[in-house]
């Protein structure tokens, strides 16, 4: 209980370290933000906002690598801005094996502004981290590469966040 209090502090004006600590003592990007939306707007939660946007051919063919899917297999996509109260928190890009989920979530995340990991949740995937760098000026603070693994060994995304300086704001 004390950890999550201080967790929850420490969000509510985290430095870069502190937010990437935070995040890598999760499996759920989104659980962090939600945190993060919280302190700082109690009763919201985070909203996934689709962008109209096609994936690049060859990140999606390195997606299809790292999610171990078979020539043939679907590869889902989106991009999203993920937001609290208005607020841009992240970027998102997200290849996932529509296979390795339930219809329900499949339509979820094909119809709802809900966030992958809150749809993906209920499979208790597991976050494997493959990189973490500053991205180009302007474009954030921080960019994370990972995949989703559910208990079985088989990986469900790949994602790729960037983060935006809002995340570094302090609770007003």
């Amino acid at each position: 209980m004390a950890a999550a209090i201080l967790a929850v502090l420490a969000l509510a004006a985290p430095g870069l370290e502190a937010f990437q600590a935070e995040l890598a003592a999760s499996d759920s990007a989104t659980a962090v933000l939600q945190r993060l939306c919280d302190a700082r707007a109690p009763g919201q939660t985070i909203i996934a906002a689709v962008l109209p946007t096609q994936a690049d051919p060859a990140a999606t063919a390195a997606a299809r690598r790292d999610l171990q899917l078979r020539p043939w297999a679907p590869v889902g996509y989106r991009r999203v801005e993920l937001s609290c109260a208005g607020v841009v928190l992240s970027r998102a890009e997200n290849w996932y094996a529509p296979g390795r989920l339930t219809p329900a979530m499949n339509r979820a995340l094909e119809t709802t502004p809900t966030p992958f990991g809150v749809v993906a949740r209920p499979l208790d995937y597991r976050r494997r981290p493959l990189a973490s760098e500053a991205p180009a000026s302007g474009q954030g603070v921080l960019r994370n590469t990972a995949i989703l693994v559910r208990p079985d060994g088989k990986p469900i995304s790949k994602v790729v966040e960037t983060y935006s300086d809002q995340v570094l704001s302090p609770v007003r």
